[in-house]
C-alpha cells in the first residue's frame, strides 16, 4: 500500500481543509516530515491510519478526540486518502464520531461513517464494512499496520532496554503468544486437578478404612486406629491385605456357626412334630368328653320337646279341621254387622240431611243479605286499579336497582376471579423463582462439563494425531530406505566419473605443458616459473583429450556429484525427518500415554494409542450424556427466565384489571343507592310498597267479591242438592234393611257349622280351639325346632361312638417336657442366628470396604502416573524444572521470534556501525531462579567481548533500537503472509546521533527505501533537511497548522 494523496479537514491541529499530495514525493526513497514540535507531524500518520482503519496510530489517541479544536462550528471533520495497492487506485473517506455546535444553538453528534471507492467505481459504505474490506485488501489489521508501517523510536528504545518480563509482555501483544501462556496455564491447571484428585483419593481411602470393622485377630482395633492417626496412604496396601485375611476368617467362622444352627433347627423340627402328634391325641379325648356332655344335655331336653310335639299336632288339627268353618262364620257375621252399620249410617245421614237442609236455607238467606258489601268491594277495586301507574314507576326503579345489583354481583365475581388470577400469576412467578434458584448452578456445571469434554476431545484428537503420526513415521522409514538405496547407486557412479575427469584433466595439462616446453628457448624466461634455464622440459603424453572432451567429462562429473549430493541430502533429510518425527511422536505420545520406555516399536505404540483412543471415546460419550442433561437444565433455566419475563406483562394487566373492576363496582354501588332513594320518595304517597302488593290487594278484594258472589250461587245450588240427597238416602235405607234380614239368616247357618266342626276336632269349646291354633310362621318354626332336635340327638350319638372307637387303647399325653426341650433347641438356634448376623454384618461391611479400597488404590496408581506426567509437563512448560533455567513455553516461542528479529536487526545494525556491533539473545542466566530468555546482549567485534545492551551510548542505543524496530517490522510483515509495506514512517530519535552515525542511519534507511519502497522520517532535526531534499514541512500557526511539500528543493502543494 502506497499513499498518494491525503486530505484532512478539521482533523487534529489542522483547522480547515489541508491536502498533502504525497505522490509528488516520488515512488521510492526517503522523505522528511519536519516542522515545529507539536505542529502535527505524527498526525499525518494518524490521518492515514484513521482513514484505513478508523483508529489513530497511538494507543493514547481515540477516534473521538481527533476533531480539531481550531475548527469552525460548520466545518466537517474527515480524512480522505487516495492510495495505490497492487497497481490499482483506491479512495477512502472516513469521519469519526464527534460532537459539534448546532447552527441554532446546542450540540449535536455526528456519527462515524466511511466510504471506500474501488477501482471499478463501486462504493463500499459503512465504517465497519470499510475497515473489514481494507483489512482483507491489505492483508493486515490496524495493529499489524502500526507495528510495520510506523517505527516510533521511543517505544522501540523501551523494547531494546526492557528485561525479559517486560519484553515478553510486548511480544505477547505483537505476536499473540497468549495461546502458549494459556497452554502453560492449562497444564498447570491439569497438574492441580490431578493433585486434587490424589488428595480426594487419599480422603476416600481414609474414609473407607474408617468404615472397616475389626475382628480382633487378623484386623485389630489398634491397627485401624494407627492407620487413622498416621494418615499414611502407603500403608493402605498392607491394611487391605489384613482386611482380606479378616474376611477369610469371618467366612470360615460363618460356616461353623451355620452348621451349629442347622443341627439346632433339625432338633427343633423333630420336637415340633412330636408335640403336634401329642396335641392331636389329647384333642381326641377332649372331644369325646364334650360329645358325652352334649348327649346328656339333649336327653335332659326330651320332656320339653315332647310337649312341643303335642302342641304342634293340636295346631295342625285346628288348622285343617276347624279353621275354614271358623273363617266362613266370621265372614258372614261381619257382613251382617256391616249391613247393620250401613242402616244405622243411613238413618244418621237422613237426620243430617234434614238438619243440613235447614242450615242451607238459613245460609242462602244470609248470602242474600251481603249485597251492600259486594258493592263496597267493587268500588275499592276500581280505586286501586286507578293508582297502578304510579306503582309501575316504583317497580321500574326497583327493576333497575335489581339489574344494577346483579351487575354489581357480576363485577364482584369478576373482581374475585381477577384477584385469584393475579394471585396465581404471583404464585407461579414465585415457584419459577424457586426452581430457578434450584437450577442456579446448572450453567457452572455445564461449563465444567464442557471443559472436561473439551479436554477429552483434545485427548482424542491428540491420540488420533499420534496414530496418524505413527503411520507417517512408518511411511518416512520406507522413504528413508528408498533414498539410501538411491545414494548407494549414485556413489560408485560419481567415483567413476570423478576418476575419468581427473585422469583427463591430468593428461590435458601434461599436453599443455609439453606444448609450452616445445616453445621454450634457452636464455628466455619460462612463462610459468620465470627461469631462463630449462634443464628438463616436459614431454607431451602419447594421447590427451581436447578441451571440449575435458569439459564434457567435468560436466559429467559435476552432474554425478550433484546427483550424489542430492541423494545424500535426500537420505540425510529422510533420516533426520525419521528421527525428528519419531522423537516428536514419542514426545507427543508420552504426554498422553505416559511412560513409553518399554515401547520401542512404532506399531506397538500405535496399538496402545488405539486402545487409549477407544477408552477416551467411551469417556467422551459419557461426558456427552452428562452434558445433555446439564444442557437440558440450562434450557429449562432459560425457559423459566423467559416465562418470568413474559409473566411480568400479564401480572401487570391482572393488577390493572382488578383495580378497574374495583372502581366499576364502586360506581355501581353509588348508582344503586341513588335508585333506592328514589323508590323511598315515591312510596311516601302510596299505601302499598309496590305495584305487586297493590295488585295482590286488588286480587284479594276481587277474590272476596267473587267469593261472595259464588257463595250466593253456591248457597242456592247447595239447597237444591241437599233436597235431592235427602230423597236418595231414604231410598238407600229401605234397600239396606232388606239385605240385613238375608245376612242374619246366613250368619246363623255358618255358626251352626262352626260348632259342629269344633266337636268333630275334639275341642271342648271355642277357647280350646283358639288356644291350640297358631299362625303359619309359628307352626313352621315349631316344626323346624323339633326336626333340629331329632338331628342333634342323632349326630351326638354318632360322634360319641366314633370318638370312643378312636380313643380305645390310648391315654392323654403330657406335653410340658416336650415343650421345654423345644424351647432349649430354639434358644440355641436363635443364639446361632444372632452370632451369624454379627459375623455376616462385619463380613459384608468389610467386603465392601475391601472392594472400595482396592478400587481406590488402583485408581490412585493410575492417577499418580498421570500426575507425575502432568507435573513434569507443567514444570517444563512453566519453566519450573529444578536445576534448569527458568524458560517457559511462551518465552521459548517468543525467543524463536526474537532470534528472527535479531537476525534481521543485525543486518541493519552492521551497516550503521561499520560491522562493529551485533545484538545477541542471552542464552543463559546467572541465577537459575530468575526468568530469562528474552534479554539482549551486544557483541563488540572490535574488542571481541559480549556486554549488556544497556552499556551502549545514547547514539549507539538509537542505532540499535532503530535496527531492532526495522527487524521487528520485517518479521511482522513476513508473519502477515509476506505482505509488503511500500511506505514506512520513522518517528524521531535522530537528535542523539553524531554526523557520522546519522549518515550511517540515513544510509541504512536509504538502502531499505530501494525497490519501490518509500520511507518517511518524522523529525525536527534541522541537519536532516540538508541530507534529505524531499520534505513534508508542517508549520504551526495561531489558527491551526499548514502543510507544504518540498520535492527536490521545489515547493509543492
Amino acid at each position: 500500500m502506497k499513499p498518494l494523496n491525503l486530505v484532512m479537514s478539521a482533523f487534529g491541529p489542522y483547522a480547515g481543509r489541508t491536502e498533502v499530495p504525497l505522490k509528488k514525493l516520488g515512488g521510492s526513497g526517503l522523505f522528511l516530515i519536519c516542522g515545529d514540535t507539536g505542529a502535527g507531524k505524527t498526525t499525518i500518520f494518524d490521518a492515514i491510519t484513521f482513514a484505513l482503519y478508523g483508529e489513530a496510530s497511538g494507543s493514547t489517541r481515540t477516534a473521538e478526540t481527533l476533531r480539531s479544536d481550531f475548527a469552525a462550528p460548520d466545518a466537517k471533520t474527515f480524512v480522505e486518502l487516495t492510495f495505490s495497492h497492487a497497481g490499482r487506485l483506491y479512495t477512502v473517506r472516513r469521519n469519526p464520531r464527534y460532537r459539534r455546535p448546532k447552527k441554532k444553538g446546542g450540540m449535536t453528534t455526528e456519527s462515524a461513517d466511511a466510504a471506500l471507492t474501488r477501482p471499478d467505481g463501486t462504493v463500499c459504505s459503512g465504517a465497519g464494512a470499510v475497515t473489514a474490506e481494507i483489512t482483507g485488501l491489505l492483508g493486515i489489521d490496524c495493529k499489524q499496520f502500526r507495528q510495520t508501517a510506523m517505527i516510533a523510536q521511543g517505544e522501540f528504545l523501551k523494547l531494546l532496554l526492557a528485561d525479559s518480563a517486560e519484553r515478553s509482555e510486548i511480544f505477547r501483544r505483537v505476536f499473540d503468544t497468549g495461546v502458549y501462556r494459556r497452554i502453560q496455564d492449562a497444564l498447570k491447571a491439569r497438574e492441580q486437578e490431578l493433585k486434587a484428585a490424589l488428595e480426594e483419593n487419599a480422603r476416600a481411602v481414609f474414609q473407607d478404612a474408617a468404615a472397616a470393622s475389626p475382628d480382633g485377630t487378623a484386623l485389630t482395633e489398634a491397627a485401624l486406629e494407627q492407620f487413622a492417626e498416621e494418615q499414611n496412604v502407603s500403608a493402605a496396601g498392607p491394611l487391605a491385605e489384613r482386611l482380606a485375611q479378616s474376611c477369610a476368617a469371618d467366612e470360615k467362622k460363618a460356616g461353623d456357626v451355620s452348621a451349629r444352627r442347622g443341627a439346632a433347627r433339625a432338633q427343633a423340627a423333630a420336637l415340633t412334630g412330636r408335640i403336634a402328634a401329642a396335641q392331636q391325641q389329647n384333642r381326641l379325648f377332649a372331644d369325646l368328653e364334650q360329645a358325652n356332655r352334649h348327649c346328656a344335655e339333649l336327653e335332659a331336653r326330651a320332656p320339653q320337646m315332647e310337649r312341643e310335639r303335642q302342641r304342634e299336632a293340636a295346631a295342625e288339627r285346628a288348622e285343617s279341621l276347624v279353621a275354614p268353618a271358623h273363617r266362613d262364620y266370621l265372614r258372614e257375621k261381619e257382613a251382617a254387622s256391616d249391613l247393620e252399620e250401613a242402616a244405622r249410617s243411613a238413618r244418621e245421614k237422613i237426620a243430617g240431611e234434614e238438619h243440613s237442609l235447614a242450615r242451607r236455607k238459613a245460609a242462602l238467606a244470609e248470602e242474600q243479605g251481603k249485597e251492600a258489601r259486594r258493592a263496597e268491594l267493587a268500588e275499592r277495586i276500581a280505586g286501586l286499579r286507578a293508582a297502578l301507574p304510579e306503582y309501575e314507576s316504583i317497580q321500574a326503579l326497583r327493576d333497575g336497582a335489581e339489574r344494577t345489583r346483579q351487575e354489581l354481583e357480576g363485577l364482584t365475581e369478576r373482581h374475585e376471579k381477577a384477584a385469584a388470577r393475579l394471585e396465581a400469576l404471583r404464585s407461579g412467578r414465585q415457584k419459577r423463582a424457586q426452581e430457578l434458584e434450584a437450577l442456579r448452578d446448572a450453567e457452572t456445571g455445564l461449563v465444567a462439563c464442557r471443559a472436561r469434554l473439551d479436554r477429552q476431545a483434545q485427548t482424542c484428537g491428540r491420540l488420533e494425531q499420534i496414530r496418524a503420526g505413527a503411520a507417517g513415521v512408518l511411511q518416512t522409514l520406507q522413504t528413508r530406505d528408498v533414498r539410501r538405496e538411491r545414494f548407494g547407486r549414485a556413489e560408485p557412479l560419481f567415483r567413476e566419473a570423478n576418476r575419468r575427469a581427473e585422469e583427463a584433466e591430468v593428461a590435458f595439462l601434461r599436453e599443455q605443458a609439453g606444448l609450452m616446453a616445445a616453445r621454450l628457448q634457452d636464455g628466455r624466461p619460462c612463462p610459468v616459473c620465470g627461469s631462463t634455464v630449462h634443464p628438463a622440459p616436459a614431454a607431451p603424453p602419447a594421447s590427451a583429450p581436447d578441451e571440449a572432451e575435458l569439459r564434457r567429462l567435468k560436466a559429467e562429473r559435476d552432474r554425478r556429484r550433484r546427483e550424489l549430493e542430492a541423494a545424500s541430502l535426500a537420505a540425510n533429510e529422510a533420516s533426520a525427518k525419521l528421527e525428528s518425527d519419531r522423537a516428536n511422536l514419542y514426545a507427543a505420545a508420552s504426554a498422553v500415554l505416559g511412560d513409553l520406555t518399554g515401547c520401542k516399536d512404532v506399531r506397538e505404540l500405535n496399538a496402545r494409542a488405539e486402545a487409549a483412543l477407544k477408552d477416551a471415546r467411551a469417556q467422551r460419550r459419557e461426558l456427552g450424556q452428562s452434558l445433555a442433561g446439564l444442557q437440558a437444565q440450562c434450557e429449562r433455566r432459560k425457559q423459566l427466565e423467559e416465562e418470568q419475563k413474559q409473566s411480568e406483562q400479564p401480572e401487570k394487566q391482572a393488577e390493572a384489571e382488578a383495580a378497574d373492576l374495583e372502581k366499576q363496582a364502586a360506581d355501581l354501588q353509588a348508582d344503586l343507592r341513588a335508585k333506592h332513594a328514589q323508590v323511598q320518595a315515591l312510596r311516601g304517597t302510596l299505601r302499598f310498597n309496590s305495584a305487586g302488593a297493590a295488585r295482590k290487594e286488588i286480587e284479594r278484594l276481587s277474590a272476596e267479591l267473587d267469593g261472595s258472589r259464588r257463595a250466593l250461587e253456591q248457597a242456592r245450588r247447595s239447597l237444591a242438592e241437599c233436597e235431592n240427597a235427602l230423597g236418595a238416602e231414604k231410598a238407600v235405607l229401605a234397600q239396606t234393611l232388606q239385605n240385613l234380614e238375608k245376612a242374619g239368616k246366613r250368619a246363623a247357618e255358618a255358626r251352626a257349622e262352626y260348632a259342629a266342626r269344633l266337636a268333630r276336632a275334639g275341642f271342648r269349646d271355642e277357647q280350646a280351639y283358639l288356644s291350640a291354633a297358631l299362625p303359619e310362621r309359628e307352626r313352621e318354626t315349631l316344626k323346624q325346632r323339633l326336626e333340629t332336635y331329632r338331628g342333634d340327638c342323632r349326630s351326638a350319638r354318632e360322634a360319641a361312638a366314633r370318638l370312643k372307637a378312636e380313643t380305645a387303647g390310648k391315654a392323654p399325653v403330657d406335653c410340658e417336657k416336650l415343650n421345654a426341650a423345644l424351647a432349649r433347641a430354639r434358644a440355641q438356634e436363635a443364639e446361632c442366628d444372632e452370632a451369624l448376623r454379627g459375623v455376616h454384618a462385619r463380613l459384608d461391611g468389610n467386603r465392601r470396604v475391601l472392594e472400595r479400597l482396592k478400587k481406590a488404590l488402583a485408581e490412585r496408581e493410575k492417577t499418580l502416573r498421570r500426575y507425575e506426567t502432568a507435573l513434569d509437563l507443567s514444570r517444563t512448560a512453566n519453566g519450573a524444572l529444578t536445576g534448569r533455567q527458568r524458560l517457559n513455553f511462551e518465552q521459548f516461542v517468543q525467543a524463536a521470534y526474537f532470534n528472527r528479529i535479531l537476525e534481521r536487526a543485525n543486518r541493519q545494525l552492521s551497516g550503521m556501525t561499520d560491522g562493529r556491533y551485533a545484538l545477541l539473545r542471552r542464552e543463559t542466566a546467572s541465577d537459575l531462579r530468575a526468568r530469562f530468555g528474552l534479554d539482549i546482549d551486544v557483541f563488540d567485534r572490535y574488542t571481541g567481548k559480549i556486554r549488556d545492551v544497556k552499556s551502549l551510548s545514547g547514539g549507539e542505543s538509537f542505532k540499535a533500537s532503530l535496527a531492532l524496530a526495522l527487524g521487528l517490522s520485517d518479521v511482522v510483515q513476513s508473519r502477515s503472509g509476506g505482505v509488503r509495506i511500500e511506505t514506512m514512517f520513522v518517528d524521531e530519535g535522530f537528535g542523539s546521533l553524531d554526523d557520522e552515525s546519522r549518515r550511517q542511519a540515513i544510509a541504512a534507511l536509504a538502502g531499505l527505501a530501494g525497490g519501490g519502497r518509500l520511507i518517511g522520517i518524522i523529525s525536527h532535526v534541522s541537519e536532516l533537511r540538508e541530507q534529505i531534499d524531499r520534505q513534508v514541512v508542517v508549520t504551526r500557526g495561531m489558527t491551526g497548522s499548514t502543510v507544504r511539500i518540498v520535492a527536490g528543493g521545489r515547493r509543492a502543494g
